[in-house]
């Protein structure tokens, strides 16, 4: 019986430790199926030469709140801020909001310089990784911190959590998997080289 007892008491904190894991990686849905996720959109800066109607300023900063039944996206929390999303012709990839779009200030044969919409993520409570980081990639965020999403909004589900490749065109070869606890997008002066 004594055996049987410490059996049962080691099964019970195994479940509990399992589950205290898949807690703190879920994007938690409330008791009645609805997740809610605060979302900013905000333009940080735009081109000293710029002659639009758009100013430097938050857009959108507020909860949102959708049905896990839906199965919802990134994206989708975006669109449910009421702003006037552009998007690419697949829908994947954010080109204007509120009809502010890209602005090429400088592109080269191996570089662009530009204002460009790019979303940033919350790391959940945890964050695992997964195979080995290429030297070129961005490392894995630190739970509860902010990170660059390396896929497209359409792409990252907010139920649960999410693998974040290092590689996309190579999943396999290693990532990272967390919930994303909120949404930042933001108009910001970028550049890349390749």
């Amino acid at each position: 019986m004594k055996t049987l007892k410490r059996m049962l008491a080691v099964m019970l904190a195994v479940v509990m430790m399992m589950g205290l894991g898949v807690t703190s990686m879920a994007a938690t849905p409330s008791a009645d199926g609805e997740i809610t996720v605060p979302v900013k959109v905000e333009v940080v800066g735009l081109p000293s030469n710029y002659t639009g109607t758009a100013t430097v300023g938050v857009l959108y900063d507020g909860n949102v709140t959708l049905s896990e039944d839906d199965n919802p996206t990134a994206m989708d929390f975006i669109d449910a801020t009421g702003l006037t999303i552009g998007k690419s012709t697949n829908g994947d990839y954010i080109t204007s909001i509120n009809g502010l779009g890209s602005i090429d200030v400088e592109y080269t044969s191996n570089s662009y310089k530009g204002y460009s919409w790019m979303i940033d993520m919350k790391a959940g409570n945890s964050v695992t990784t997964q195979g080995t980081k290429p030297s070129w990639a961005a490392a894995a965020p630190e739970a509860n911190t902010w990170f660059e999403s390396p896929l497209a909004a359409t792409n990252v589900a907010m139920s649960g959590s999410q693998y974040f490749p290092y590689d996309y065109s190579n999943q396999s070869a290693g990532g990272f998997t967390t919930s994303v606890e909120g949404i930042y997008v933001k108009y910001v002066l970028t550049e890349t080289t390749w």
